[in-house]
């Protein structure tokens, strides 16, 4: 039997359409014990087998494709997938890398299976919304030129074609505001109330995380330092692959106690488009960037990968259990074996 609280990654080749030949328990995933049994008698029931499906909220789908009418042209902003084992305790959002799309992002979360985990892969087209009918900024990410696709922010100059210096005004600026985008959007997934709550269609912060290749990667670690500098609550972890942050500015002393979310930086050692120095300086700068009482917060860790890794997708074992591990240490679990028990006694 599966062990209830770990996660586990396969050791399978990954060839396409293979199964999985064995598992190996890898990290451990924090139980979140909540009793759901109602009951006026001192008594133990049978707890019945349930489910915790949660629909994205009608609103934010609305955000996210506004101008949708078929079920066709929403996924081609968004897709969503829930959990396999039909729990959707936490929340992936996947971020793809410049030009490229979300389409296999999504593949990539259903090969996964990370348990308890739905999947949101998003398209940086999406939020595109000329009306802005409540004010937010909602025009959408960054559209490249010559038809190439789109990207989260602006990257390089498109009269030279050459790299934007990432402390010139137009990159800083451009990926602030995909960051207070993004930032937004998580504040429309998020639910309301401090406890977790099944038909509220939304998860408490701490339960959403994200994934991001290159300038993905990028955006979703500024979103996490964007977060830090509004002093709002952390989300559940960060993982970035091949990208992180350029530009995080250093805050003030925290006295109010606010967590930085847990960022995890994997870097090939051949990657010339963002080297190792890039992840070790991205990983300072965060680090620096919030200290609690005068102490310096650690939360953003770098996994090297050694040899001949450049500047591409996730695509060996060990970088899968870097990322599986990372979740093990911060996603949190039902235990959904102890919910429908409870213990009644006299006076109590």
């Amino acid at each position: 039997m599966e062990p209830s609280n770990y996660l586990q990654v396969s050791s399978s080749n990954g060839k396409e359409g293979e199964e999985a030949s064995t598992w190996q328990t890898v990290g451990p995933i924090t139980a979140s014990n909540n009793d759901d049994c109602n009951t006026e008698s001192n008594c133990q029931q049978e707890a019945p087998k349930r489910q915790y499906t949660k629909a994205l909220p009608l609103h934010v789908k609305h955000l996210l494709a506004p101008h949708a009418t078929i079920k066709s042209h929403r996924k081609s902003k968004y897709l969503y997938r829930h959990s396999h084992d039909k729990i959707d305790t936490n929340l992936l959002v996947f971020l793809h890398g410049a030009g490229d799309s979300h389409t296999i992002y999504h593949a990539l979360g259903r090969k996964l299976s990370i348990p308890q985990c739905a999947t949101l892969s998003l398209h940086a087209s999406c939020m595109n919304d000329s009306n802005e009918r409540d004010g937010r900024d909602k025009c959408g990410f960054e559209a490249l030129p010559f038809g190439l696709g789109w990207s989260w922010f602006q990257e390089m100059d498109y009269n030279t074609g050459l790299p934007l210096n990432k402390t010139s005004s137009c990159y800083k600026s451009s990926l602030e505001r995909a960051a207070t985008q993004l930032d937004n959007l998580l504040d429309d997934l998020t639910s309301i109330g401090e406890e977790d709550d099944s038909s509220s269609g939304g998860w408490i912060p701490e339960r959403i995380f994200l994934f991001g290749f290159s300038a993905g990667a990028c955006l979703a670690m500024q979103t996490c330092a964007h977060r830090i500098q509004k002093t709002k609550r952390p989300l559940g972890g960060a993982m970035c692959i091949a990208g992180g942050a350029r530009i995080v500015d250093n805050v003030t002393d925290n006295e109010d106690g606010i967590d930085a979310t847990p960022v995890l930086l994997v870097v090939g050692e051949k990657d010339q488009k963002f080297q190792t120095s890039d992840a070790k300086e991205a990983a300072s700068r965060y680090n620096n960037s919030i200290h609690n009482n005068g102490v310096k917060t650690s939360v953003a860790k770098i996994h090297i990968v050694k040899g001949k890794k450049e500047h591409v997708m996730m695509n060996t074992q060990e970088e899968v259990r870097a990322v599986m591990e990372f979740c093990g240490e911060n996603m949190i679990r039902r235990t959904m074996a102890m919910e429908g028990y409870c213990e009644v006694h006299p006076g109590a």
